[in-house]
């Protein structure tokens, strides 16, 4: 019983939304052609709307379009799931970059997805106001890349994703903070080489036990440290953990480098 009136309320109050736009409509004139709308109008009509769905409809009809669509100050949801190279470049350059700190959200699926996002690069980082950046169907290479463009975005948070690992497979990771580790569990089953970067914050009990959920490290072949708050005690625990240390141990102690190092870091 509560829902049905809860239903009603909702009925009414849609109705009398509804009400009030088409007063205010008559008391302004009479509405005679789709143009004769106020600009309001047309902004609350948008609000509704695919963005490229206005931009193709209303960007070429007149001046008047075209300068609601530069004038206005609402958040915008980018959502490019069939398109053209020649369309989204078009949809890029008049639309998307003028709009770049109103974007809200960013959704790619597109079979050209690898390329759409190289044509984005360049605005990413404008991106203040996103809050959600979903994409499908892109290639490996390019999602560091995409990482490292939003580092500097205000609000960044990774909600979900999907990794296929058999087709594209992943050889080479670089992590740059503990944050994101638990984002991956499981998802870089084909790695041989590991980069951890100076912004990795070994803060956990063990660095260890916390990438082994991310790749298998006994099948690693390359291990990169470009990290000066490593603790030794975790650079060797690390390197007992990976299978090359193991097997290759005696050429590994006799190296000139190894030595000074176990001379100068006492455990």
């Amino acid at each position: 019983m509560e829902q049905i009136k809860r239903s009603q309320n909702n009925i009414d109050n849609d109705y009398h939304d509804i009400v009030q736009i088409e007063m205010y409509c008559l008391t302004k004139m009479f509405i005679t052609a789709f143009e004769d709308l106020s600009n309001e109008l047309f902004y609350k009509i948008f609000e509704f709307l695919d963005s490229y769905h206005v931009f193709e409809a209303f960007h070429d009809l007149n001046k008047r379009f075209q300068n609601l669509l530069v004038n206005s100050n609402l958040p915008i949801k980018i959502n490019i799931s069939s398109i053209s190279k020649y369309r989204f470049r078009r949809y890029l350059t008049h639309f998307i970059i003028p709009h770049t700190n109103q974007i809200k959200s960013l959704r790619l699926f597109n079979p050209f997805a690898a390329d759409i996002s190289l044509l984005l690069f360049p605005i990413m980082t404008n991106l203040t106001r996103l809050e959600s950046l979903t994409i499908n169907n892109i290639e490996y290479n390019y999602i560091e890349e995409i990482i490292n463009h939003l580092s500097s975005l205000p609000q960044k948070k990774i909600g979900s994703y999907d990794l296929d690992t058999k087709d594209n497979p992943v050889h080479h990771v670089c992590i740059h903070s503990t944050n994101v580790m638990e984002k991956f569990v499981g998802n870089f089953r084909n790695v041989t080489e590991l980069t951890l970067f100076d912004t990795f914050d070994v803060s956990c009990d063990s660095i260890v036990r916390g990438l082994n959920r991310i790749i298998p490290l006994k099948q690693l072949s390359t291990l990169s440290l470009d990290c000066h708050r490593f603790p030794f005690d975790q650079v060797i625990e690390l390197l007992n953990s990976i299978l090359f240390y193991r097997a290759d141990s005696t050429s590994i102690q006799q190296n000139k480098i190894f030595q000074i190092v176990s001379i100068t870091n006492t455990i």
